[in-house]
């Protein structure tokens, strides 16, 4: 199991991102390497969020249908006590972002020790192996 990140969807649906190559590669890399995709409905909001921002409300939400009709991608709701660890590793780890500190929270919940992400504050996590 692989948890997506925002950055890496972004720079899927962002054809000017300057992530967008790698974020190629690395889709090509997850696509061929057969494992289950996570994505929690914390990332889907940000990502929906800042392509709207950047390109256009059509753009984002054309995206969004694409990742949610993806049938290698299972969407998670984050159960109370997962919510709860996000904001202890807030502040344990001093990250400003609540996806983040989720993300980091359900991967430790249920048991998934790899993201694919070009953020380098999941590096600050020792149980996490960042696929950049």
């Amino acid at each position: 199991m692989i948890l997506l990140d925002s950055g890496v969807l972004i720079g899927i649906g962002n054809r000017s991102d300057p992530f967008r190559k790698r974020a190629l590669e690395v889709q090509k890399e997850l696509e061929d390497g057969g494992e289950s995709l996570i994505l929690t409905e914390t990332v889907l909001g940000e990502v929906i969020t800042l392509l709207a921002r950047r390109l256009d409300v059509k753009i984002a939400v054309e995206f969004a249908r694409r990742l949610i009709d993806n049938e290698q991608i299972e969407f998670i709701q984050p159960e109370i006590y997962e919510i709860k660890m996000a904001l202890s590793f807030m502040e344990k780890y001093s990250l400003r972002s609540y996806a983040d500190g989720l993300s980091m929270a359900v991967m430790e919940a249920r048991n998934i020790q790899k993201i694919a992400s070009f953020d380098s504050d999941f590096d600050r996590n020792p149980k996490i192996k960042r696929i950049k």
